[in-house]
């Protein structure tokens, strides 16, 4: 997988593409504008976790049924 940048004006096109309903591609690109704008940020104070996965484990995780 590669990361591409999006033009601006290509978002909510792209996210309705996807199916997305309209609030919520509404709502994806205000968020996505409020981090690109600095207005949404994370405070820092919580722990970053790097590492890989592998496809098949993570879609066993997502898929595994839930106790509790």
């Amino acid at each position: 997988m590669t990361a591409v940048g999006v033009p601006r004006a290509h978002w909510a096109g792209m996210f309705a593409e996807k199916g997305f309903p309209a609030l919520t591609v509404d709502a994806f690109c205000d968020m996505f504008d409020g981090f690109n704008s600095g207005h949404i940020a994370f405070d820092g104070s919580g722990e970053t976790v790097r590492g890989t996965v592998g496809l098949d484990a993570a879609l066993a995780a997502c898929l595994a049924p839930r106790i509790g």
